[in-house]
């Protein structure tokens, strides 16, 4: 069981990284290395533990990881991750952003602390 919960959470971390990536991206501690192989999706370092942590809540809540995108919003003291669903074959969006796959829920995770600090279920 400990292995599934390892490769549902490098999905997580692989799903991540889509919107975010750069040949020439810069942080504080300078440029990030540029790799030969090809790889599709990236997540930084710096929100894998806050994957984690709302990977442990959600996982209790919500039916299938891989029927998921997360998207990350990084603020001021807080990280948001918002595990959105993705459509099944055939349905329409609906108000509220559920689908037949899960519902849309918002984690809000303490940079200090390093703890949820808030769980929103949109409807």
């Amino acid at each position: 069981m400990k292995n599934i919960t390892t490769i549902l959470i490098l999905l997580i971390i692989l799903s991540i990284g889509r919107n975010t990536s750069s040949e020439n991206t810069h942080h504080k501690k300078g440029r990030e290395m540029k790799y030969s192989e090809n790889f599709n999706d990236r997540i930084l370092g710096k929100y894998f533990i806050y994957s984690l942590i709302a990977y442990e809540d959600f996982k209790e809540k919500q039916k299938n990881i891989e029927d998921f995108i997360i998207y990350v919003k990084d603020q001021e003291n807080e990280i948001e991750l918002t595990f959105h669903p993705n459509l099944a074959e055939g349905e329409r969006p609906k108000l509220g952003g559920g689908t037949s796959l899960g519902r849309t829920i918002v984690y809000l995770i303490s940079k200090k602390d390093k703890k949820i600090v808030k769980i929103n279920f949109q409807r």
